[in-house]
């Protein structure tokens, strides 16, 4: 955890652009938009197993991943219900 949340402060200082999560998040970042689409996908193989042992019909089919980070904080996206993907 401690390195994912370097990796993401790191890419925060950067000064470089960022795609949101969804429409409800300003203060999001989509992880594989950083170079770690290759890490998490290793992470969905590693996890399929418990996944379709303990969602068999939902677990069987884990092809893909929107994997991001979400900053909350209650000065900041105050209004987070309904939205939409940006995927």
């Amino acid at each position: 955890c401690r390195m994912l949340v370097e990796e993401v402060e790191h890419f925060q200082l950067s000064g470089l652009p960022a795609r949101r999560p969804n429409s409800m998040n300003n203060y999001g970042l989509i992880l594989n938009e950083i170079g770690l689409r290759a890490s998490l996908s290793r992470l969905q193989a590693a996890i399929a197993p418990l996944a379709r042992a303990v969602f068999p019909a939902e677990g069987r089919s884990l092809d893909d991943h929107h994997s991001f980070v979400v900053s909350y904080k209650p000065t900041e996206d105050r209004g987070l219900d309904m939205h939409t993907a940006c995927s």
